[in-house]
């Protein structure tokens, strides 16, 4: 729609080859007693609600709002943590933030990590709460629903073409902090509607958002070129 609407480009033109994640690399834990192992090894509690959001630590990656909705969870479910992957310029903002709101043992900051899969393994849900002009077709997204996860995602760039809202995910307003902390409670409290959601969710990407989907329609492209 950019190039067309902004571009001038002809849409004849034009092949949409979405992006694709490894869904062997980003899976569910598989097994009972290795998720445990994985949140033993990350210090997380077994009773505790996991939340995670893995984004550069940037103002329109909008952190701010993951610590709000984690402080306004806590007081609602008690035992819960919120793991912020990443680094950034807004590191000391983001940790002088959860420290105000007293969130030092709630919100926990990781840094950067190699191990993305293994921490989403351990988690029970994930968000993207950015900005709208940040985003395009955030891949983060799709390794949350590959991992088996709910993924609570702002109506960003393509999030729609990559979830149906209620069956695979959900999506909200962009800055919306009731709608967020309203789907993770839902989440955190019908654990058969998150096992049932985070199923979908990988279904969805297995059919759909593969890196061997993306390779073969960039072969297929390349192809039609030729010929």
């Amino acid at each position: 729609r950019y190039l067309v609407d902004r571009e001038g480009v002809d849409g004849a033109r034009i092949a949409i080859i979405a992006n694709g994640v490894d869904a062997e690399r980003f899976r569910p834990a598989p097994s009972a007693e290795a998720r445990s192992l994985v949140r033993g090894a990350l210090n997380l509690r077994e009773r505790d609600f996991v939340v995670a959001m893995v984004a550069a630590l940037r103002p329109e990656k909008n952190h701010a709002l993951f610590i709000r909705a984690a402080e306004r969870v806590r007081s609602e479910i008690g035992g819960c943590a919120f793991l912020v992957v990443g680094e950034g310029t807004e590191e000391h903002n983001l940790r002088a933030l959860a420290a105000d709101m007293r969130l030092e043992s709630v919100v926990r900051f990781l840094g950067r990590r190699d191990d993305v899969p293994d921490v989403l393994a351990a988690c029970d849900a994930l968000v993207l709460a950015s900005h709208p002009v940040v985003e395009t077709f955030p891949l983060v997204v799709l390794e949350g629903m590959s991992a088996g996860l709910p993924v609570v995602a702002s109506d960003v760039g393509s999030v729609r073409e990559m979830m149906v809202d209620g069956e695979e995910g959900f999506i909200i307003p962009s800055g919306d902090e009731d709608a967020l902390v309203e789907r993770l409670l839902l989440v955190a409290r019908r654990p058969e509607e998150r096992m049932r959601i985070g199923a979908r969710a990988r279904s969805r990407v297995k059919m759909e958002f593969t890196i061997d989907k993306m390779l073969g329609g960039y072969a297929d492209m390349l192809k039609s070129l030729v010929a």
